[in-house]
């Protein structure tokens, strides 16, 4: 009987199938509890995510994506030294891993432990030398740290590769303002208000101006 009806409605039968199988799938996706972790952090609820992430190692020890979403949600949160607990977790297990070794550079950043920064931020343009955000961070590291011509070098290779953003700009003209370079400070300056609408950069430009001017 069902090999008749089969013969009589082919594409009818075929289609059935085909949304049978895939109603199941997405089931079975709605169930998987890393799925649910992406979900979490997607939509901005970091503090869960964080939570069903530590659980959830228990059942996927090394599991990259876990340790993804858990070092991302506590960054979010601000919890800096459990966030640096669990990224150098996750590198033991993904020792060359470019997204943990940025992620703990950006942790030492945000803690002022700079030079720990630096170290990180190499290791990670070592392994991703097209990264143009790890030489924003790294820069930023180097202009906190003090090194000056080395944050400019950083700091322009970061605008080079498309970092989008006014802060490269920022730290670009400070570090140059820094070794007096003040005419080079303002003109790196002018281009970036032309394109970013920020107060910093404006308060900066009139800093250095007013200088220049006596």
């Amino acid at each position: 009987m069902s090999s008749k009806i089969f013969k009589k409605f082919p594409i009818i039968f075929l289609l059935l199938l085909f949304i049978f199988i895939l109603s199941n799938l997405s089931d079975l996706k709605a169930q998987d509890p890393v799925v649910t972790l992406a979900n979490l952090y997607n939509q901005g609820k970091y503090q869960d995510a964080a939570d069903l992430g530590i659980n959830l190692l228990t059942s996927y020890p090394e599991n990259k994506e876990v340790y993804t979403y858990i070092t991302l949600s506590l960054f979010k949160l601000g919890e800096y030294q459990k966030c640096l607990t669990y990224t150098k977790e996750a590198l033991g297990i993904f020792p060359n891993d470019v997204q943990f070794l940025k992620l703990i550079g950006r942790v030492y950043n945000e803690i002022g432990q700079y030079n720990l920064a630096i170290t990180y931020f190499e290791r990670c343009l070592v392994y991703n030398p097209s990264d143009g955000w790890s030489y924003y961070y790294y820069g930023k590291a180097l202009f906190f740290s003090t090194s000056y011509y080395k944050a400019i070098s950083a700091l322009n290779a970061a605008i080079y590769l498309g970092v989008d953003q006014y802060y490269p700009h920022y730290y670009l003209a400070y570090s140059l303002y820094k070794v007096s370079e003040k005419n080079k400070a303002l003109s790196v300056l002018e281009k970036a208000m032309k394109k970013y609408n920020t107060n910093r950069l404006i308060e900066l430009y009139n800093l250095i101006k007013s200088e220049t001017n006596h």
